[in-house]
């Protein structure tokens, strides 16, 4: 029987994670230097990521916070290839903590997603970047209608509108500030002139440069929590990828983020 989850109104990133049984099968998608979910906790978690191990220790200028370095990357993604991975693997929870947001199309993860589920028991849990309290505050929250198009296009790099608006339209990311309501110059807002304009024409240009290289940390899409159950679910009722979200808190007050449950609707055996 489908294990029923029932998230409490607000809740912190421990808390939520906690709620995953820890013996379970589990998978935590992108923990690079510091994952959420550490063996130490949970003896049967799996890790997925571009890099290696060895690439991840190598590369110290990247860290922001180290906590228990990954001693193995279980499944290696290459997100320019379909299939993005191969594996035998199963699991009964999948989790991802701001990496969603990074697909260039997430239809296509989600059915990936689906293909790794053990059964219909099975449930994937997401901490989600909340556009309100982050770079993102100035982005439009994302259309479903956009992640179709990236479907379509079987989009496997981030388009040029994803590189321009990340680099013309982020703001600060103090998350203290973003709380109290200051969320800085609203860049559709500032009167345009040489200056501006010569800013503007380098950020493309810097954006051009940015699409030449394989890896790309910029944000695809951008969500509230409400925007994020609908968009989800508008794409499951289209019949476009087999996850529904169940539930999804707004964010823990002074955090940038939501948490986000979601059970099978079908099962994939393969996206």
């Amino acid at each position: 029987m489908p294990i029923a989850i029932k998230l409490p109104e607000v809740l912190s990133r421990e808390e939520f994670v906690n709620m995953i049984p820890k013996t379970a099968r589990t998978l935590e998608i992108g923990p690079y230097n510091n994952p959420t979910l550490r063996r130490s906790q949970f003896p049967n978690v799996k890790y997925m990521d571009m890099f290696t191990a060895e690439q991840i220790l190598a590369d110290k200028e990247r860290y922001t916070n180290v906590g228990e370095m990954p001693d193995h990357i279980d499944i290696i993604v290459d997100p320019e290839q379909r299939p993005t991975f191969t594996t035998d693997f199963k699991f009964d929870f999948i989790y991802s903590a701001h990496n969603i947001e990074h697909h260039p199309d997430i239809v296509y993860h989600l059915n990936e997603m689906a293909s790794l589920a053990q059964g219909m028991h099975s449930r994937y849990f997401l901490t989600v970047p909340d556009k309100r309290y982050c770079f993102d505050y100035y982005q439009h929250a994302s259309e479903y209608t956009d992640m179709i198009e990236a479907y379509l296009e079987q989009r496997t790099t981030h388009s040029f509108g994803s590189y321009l608006r990340h680099t013309v339209y982020a703001t600060h990311n103090n998350i203290y500030e973003h709380w109290m309501g200051s969320h800085g110059l609203d860049p559709r807002s500032i009167e345009i002139n040489i200056n501006h304009a010569t800013t503007i024409r380098h950020k493309i240009d810097s954006a051009r440069d940015e699409r030449q290289r394989k890896f790309a940390d910029i944000h695809a899409w951008y969500f509230t929590n409400e925007s994020f159950m609908y968009t989800i679910n508008m794409l499951n009722q289209l019949g476009l990828q087999p996850w529904r979200v169940d539930a999804v808190t707004p964010p823990q007050y002074m955090t940038p983020e939501f948490h986000a449950v979601m059970s099978l609707t079908r099962y994939v055996n393969k996206p």
